[in-house]
């Protein structure tokens, strides 16, 4: 609501009607996948704790603390205002829950973005999934499949299956003339424990910023730019729900935080809902290339160490040394095991787990591909039928 309504009493008036995902343009059908994004899983240790370890992929976390680039105070919304401003929002917002392929669960939030079940959130928090629950209004549960994601921006497209009833779909606003100091609301899946999703308060501290990520199920660095930075407390199981101005209009999409100076005070980050809508805009559009990948994800199996890191038990060769196998995977039912390293793929050579990963990309699930190895008794080429991360 605006100051000038606070200040002479007035109740706020509900925020605009919504318009349509992209300003009035009918939402393209859900086509069949073009290109799929082959996903190699990584830390699958971290999941020994079922769903509370899991939870930490719903929060990317920055590596260093970043710093506010103005003072942490503002005026909190009156109780009025908070609770007009969460109710025009609540009905957009849901809950995602995904099984991952390699035991344990991840929670998120997601935004409506129209009546048919059209919902962003954050990459990462359907990453790895063999499946995903979307949960509306605290109660109704369905399935949900995965249209497409930019995993570079962190976004992911997702689409509700067999809905009982049309959704309502969020209010967009304008983040390109978000202002430093406005006051805004995130509401979210805390926790990952469903129901009424929580909101926290806080103010615009800065735009444009550039964080380097990590979330609890990769030891692999994120680099995101171009975020708003906020003094919102941002909690595990916030990413991919709404930022949104006292209006209930989304101005960013919640997606990681930190700690300033190593304190109890909260940075949170967001992606500008203006580039996440241009993103969802071209996956709906079927545009494959430039980051964004179509259709259902797919992956090998096989868990390597950290970037620089060697695995004293892997042969020095070149290639992509495996630290573990996921049970049951691809990797693990054409016999690959802790210490090989993968060498080809398809016949073309393999030098670093990141060239696999870029040669992955040719390939959809269900596929058979070629995978050369060495283990301590030498080379071998078997052949692995590629999986479904996201059903």
């Amino acid at each position: 609501m605006d100051d000038e309504a606070e200040r002479q009493g007035e109740r706020p008036g509900p925020p605009p009607p919504p318009p349509r995902l992209f300003d009035g343009e009918a939402l393209a059908p859900s086509a069949a996948p073009r290109r799929r994004f082959l996903a190699v899983l990584l830390a699958v240790a971290l999941l020994a704790g079922g769903i509370g370890a899991a939870l930490g992929a719903s929060v990317i976390r920055p590596q260093a603390a970043a710093h506010p680039t103005r003072p942490r105070t503002a005026a909190r919304p009156s109780l009025r205002t908070l609770a007009a401003t969460v109710a025009a929002v609540e009905p957009s917002v849901v809950d995602i829950r995904s099984a991952l392929s390699e035991g344990g669960a991840a929670a998120g939030t997601g935004i409506v973005l129209d009546g048919d079940g059209l919902v962003l959130t954050n990459n990462h928090v359907v990453l790895d999934a063999a499946s995903l629950t979307v949960t509306t209004g605290g109660s109704a549960s369905y399935p949900a499949h995965v249209i497409g994601v930019d995993p570079a921006k962190d976004i992911a497209l997702v689409q509700i299956d067999g809905l009982h009833r049309p959704l309502a779909p969020a209010h967009l606003g304008d983040s390109s003339g978000l202002r430093v100091g406005t006051a805004v609301v995130a509401l979210g899946n805390v926790l990952g424990r469903g129901g009424v999703p929580t909101p926290a308060t806080g103010v615009v501290t800065a735009k444009g910023r550039s964080i380097s990520a990590s979330d609890d199920l990769s030891s692999k660095p994120e680099k995101l730019t171009g975020l708003l930075e906020t003094t919102v407390d941002i909690q595990e199981g916030d990413s991919g729900g709404p930022l949104v101005d006292l209006r209930g209009r989304v101005v960013g999409m919640d997606t990681a935080m930190a700690t300033a100076d190593g304190g109890d005070a909260v940075i949170g980050f967001a992606i500008p809902i203006n580039e996440a809508r241009a993103i969802a805009r071209l996956i709906t559009r079927g545009r494959a290339g430039d980051g964004i990948v179509l259709g259902t994800s797919s992956f090998l199996g096989v868990e390597f160490p950290p970037s620089g890191t060697l695995l004293a038990s892997a042969p020095k060769v070149p290639g992509a040394p495996i630290e573990g196998v996921v049970t049951d995977g691809p990797a693990a039912k054409g016999g690959l095991e802790e210490g090989d390293v993968i060498t080809a793929l398809g016949g073309r050579p393999v030098t670093s787990p990141d060239a696999l990963q870029q040669l992955l990309l040719a390939y959809r699930p269900g596929m058979a591909v070629g995978i050369g190895y060495v283990d301590r008794s030498g080379r071998h080429t078997v052949t692995v039928t590629l999986g479904s991360t996201v059903k």
